[in-house]
């Protein structure tokens, strides 16, 4: 999902980017981990919260999504264990673990980000450097004298308090990748009569297999008011739908070329 400058996206456990729908519906199996992709393409740092089924997966922090840059987050850090954690895990909602099986926040991923604002570039003026006379060969080193150059002017900025809601000024900015683990899951081969299996059951995300994904806090500048959200939501298949198998899909009874969204061929009308 694109808007003004950012990305999410969602990755199975072999790193693999899964398929968003139209609805802006990602598949994956249930019992699967999963983390979530962030880029920010904006030539300005961005502060990113994260929510899933509702809550705050990172606790009180948050994370810093450098300039033209990208985070991808796996675990959870609820308790401000920096060094490790447990890995996000897509389960049915029925599930023992899942807080609130009836919650209508169940399968939705939800981020915000809120942009740094921009520095001001200090105002100075130019010093006008006075020529003195040269005498080779000997180079001596010339003392500036008050009075030789203007002193610069810059205009006073207070330091940033930050916004409601962020009490401080020290956030996750970075981490060491964590190793991935590989469940060996078949990727359905790409042919004319390939179909996808949806599940109609909800899911929600518990607390998966271990991760030693790691966090550093860092510092932030002053943030703009305004924020980009971008919502998924988390649907059950009984294989990941992912970008790479459905670059090309094909109608089972005329082979023209489909979109995974589509219910019918738009060529010979077949049930998809």
């Amino acid at each position: 999902m694109y808007s003004k400058g950012f990305v999410v996206t969602i990755k199975n456990d072999r790193g693999q980017v899964l398929r968003e729908s139209r609805d802006r519906e990602v598949f994956l199996p249930f019992n699967s981990n999963y983390s979530i992709l962030l880029k920010n393409n904006n030539n300005r740092r961005a502060l990113a919260e994260i929510k899933i089924d509702g809550t705050y997966v990172l606790g009180s922090q948050r994370i810093i999504v450098p300039a033209h840059g990208s985070v991808d987050v796996e675990r959870f850090c609820i308790d401000g264990n920096l060094q490790e954690g447990r890995k996000f895990e897509f389960v049915k909602a029925t599930d023992e673990r899942v807080q609130d099986p009836t919650s209508n926040f169940n399968g939705f991923v939800q981020i915000k980000f809120w942009l740094e604002k921009e520095q001001k570039m200090p105002d100075w003026v130019m010093p006008v450097i006075p020529v003195k006379p040269w005498n080779p060969p000997y180079i001596t080193p010339y003392t500036w004298e008050i009075g030789d150059v203007p002193a610069p002017v810059y205009y006073s900025e207070t330091r940033p308090t930050g916004i409601s809601g962020f009490s401080t000024m020290r956030k996750m900015c970075s981490f060491d990748g964590g190793t991935q683990s590989s469940t060996g899951q078949p990727v359905a081969s790409c042919g004319s009569a390939q179909t996808f299996n949806f599940a109609e059951d909800k899911g929600a995300t518990v607390e998966g297999g271990y991760s030693n994904q790691s966090f550093t806090e860092g510092n932030i500048g002053e943030l703009e008011l305004n924020y980009t959200e971008i919502t998924l939501k988390l649907k059950p298949s009984k294989e990941a739908v992912t970008v790479k198998q459905t670059r090309k899909l094909y109608c089972s009874n005329c082979g023209d070329k489909v979109k995974l969204a589509d219910k019918f061929c738009s060529k010979c009308g077949n049930k998809l």
